[in-house]
């Protein structure tokens, strides 16, 4: 008997699917086969996960006039990377700092020369700087930073927050942030920081940014900062960044700034200027020290560099910068100065240079100068010593809250008013410096330094050692 063969019975959706393939296979995109094989997808490639930390310990020792003052710092860091297949990244950096020379309540920080913030927090602490997780798509067009973070876009103001960043990498982007304020000095736990920025790349070779940033505080008092940051490359070797803010609708800012690459690489110059306004502002956000400077007076400041190789391994530097005040009244913290400065640096070799500096201050009312040199030697990138010494001799006034008159009958009358003095003493300063890269996870450094003040009853010192260890 003939047998017949019969067709294989196929559903509904299989022979659309067969036949959608075989138009595909006509256009010669997928062998005609692929109707009688099994579809296979290759799975998406397997991104690994990198990790690394860094932890560096410090101890630093200081003595001066029969003070001392010994502190040991320990800063860490470390990440995640390419976690959950490269969705994922995580970061941590921090520092502990122990006062090890005495208790909190074992000396006045009135009388200590080397109390400073640190000590008046406490002889111990524990600074948590960042702790944040970067979810993001593998392209990197999107990112969702949550945790403890910096808002780099807004003065950097530390917050426990998030920010969510939308394809700052093309032509047009963004990105959002919300947070309450982190500080390591004073208590606030109630303020708030928010706001938006945009940013593009509105024609070759230009990166504009514009942000808006509001900080309110728990006295209820607010600010909102209002930003651009524009920077252009005119060449390949000629650079600019323009920057402007203002500050609760009152101008706050703007500078400008300019930078020159010689293609040989023998000549670099900067150039900049800024203006700042009435710095008034309401949150210690952005203001931290106005209760100890006070109320800032508008100013402007610019500054030049070039340095140039002159000669087959000798280069020299010239650099100037000064400060010109609005006002006519200069006290303490709005004081006039121009900086004129001078560096001549001989590298016969790449791994061992020499340099020498000179310094001009005019400050005020009051003139100094100021002298340095140093002697640096490298070997490949395993080891660098450097060791130097400066002279500097500069003027300072001291102050006195009650002023004294004669009475005209010999004796003395406190009176209000302000008596100041004038000191010009001579300083010298002795350094040394070390630093061994004993092997790819392990760094040791060491520096130390001597200072003769011609005011001071005997010598001050300050040694630093630290050991860096990192994965």
């Amino acid at each position: 008997m003939n047998s017949t063969a019969r067709p294989l019975a196929t559903s509904p959706a299989q022979r659309i699917a067969c036949g959608a393939l075989l138009a595909i296979a006509g256009l010669g995109l997928v062998p005609q086969s692929a109707c009688a094989q099994a579809i296979t997808i290759a799975p998406p490639r397997a991104v690994e996960a990198v990790y690394d930390a860094r932890i560096r310990t410090d101890f630093e020792f200081r003595s001066q006039d029969g003070q001392q003052e010994s502190d040991l710092y320990n800063y860490f860091s470390g990440g995640a990377h390419n976690l959950a297949n490269g969705w994922l990244d995580l970061y941590m950096s921090g520092m502990t700092f122990q006062d090890l020379s005495r208790s909190p309540d074992s000396s006045s920080l009135a009388t200590n020369m080397f109390a400073g913030l640190d000590d008046a927090s406490g002889a111990r602490d524990v600074r948590l700087f960042q702790l944040y997780a970067d979810l993001h798509d593998p392209a990197g067009n999107m990112h969702l930073y949550a945790g403890r973070q910096y808002l780099d876009v807004a003065d950097y103001i530390l917050v426990d927050g998030g920010q969510l960043l939308l394809f700052e990498n093309k032509q047009l982007g963004g990105r959002l942030f919300y947070g309450k304020p982190v500080s390591f000095y004073t208590s606030r736990e109630d303020d708030t920081a928010y706001g938006l920025s945009l940013v593009g790349r509105p024609w070759d070779g230009n990166r504009t940014r514009l942000t808006y940033a509001h900080v309110s505080s728990n006295l209820g008092t607010n600010d909102a900062n209002y930003y651009i940051d524009s920077q252009q490359n005119f060449s390949a070797t000629v650079r600019g960044r323009i920057q402007a803010s203002m500050l609760n609708d009152k101008f706050r800012m703007a500078r400008g700034d300019c930078y020159y690459f010689a293609p040989d690489g023998k000549t670099d110059a900067y150039i900049g200027a800024s203006h700042w306004g009435t710095y008034d502002a309401a949150t210690l956000a952005y203001s931290p020290l106005y209760e100890v400077l006070g109320r800032q007076a508008p100013y402007s400041y610019a500054y030049a560099r070039v340095s140039r190789e002159v000669f087959p391994h000798v280069a020299v530097s010239p650099g100037v910068s000064l400060r010109q005040s609005d006002s006519s009244s200069q006290p303490y913290n709005n004081q006039d100065y121009r900086d004129y400065d001078l560096t001549l640096t001989y590298e016969p070799i790449q791994a061992l240079s020499a340099s020498i500096s000179g310094h001009y201050w005019d400050v005020s009312d009051s003139r100094f100068v100021g002298f340095s040199g140093e002697l640096r030697y490298r070997y490949s990138r395993l080891l660098d010593v450097s060791a130097g010494t400066s002279y500097v001799q500069y003027s300072y006034e001291t102050y006195s809250d009650i002023s004294y008159v004669s009475d005209g009958f010999g004796g003395l009358v406190a009176t209000d008013g302000l008596a100041t003095g004038r000191e010009s003493p001579n300083a010298y300063t002795y350094f040394l410096r070390a630093r061994w890269k004993v092997s790819r996870h392990l760094t040791l450094r060491v520096e130390g330094e001597v200072e003769q003040d011609s005011t001071a009853s005997s010598p001050g010192y300050r040694t630093r050692a630290s050991i860096e260890a990192s994965l």
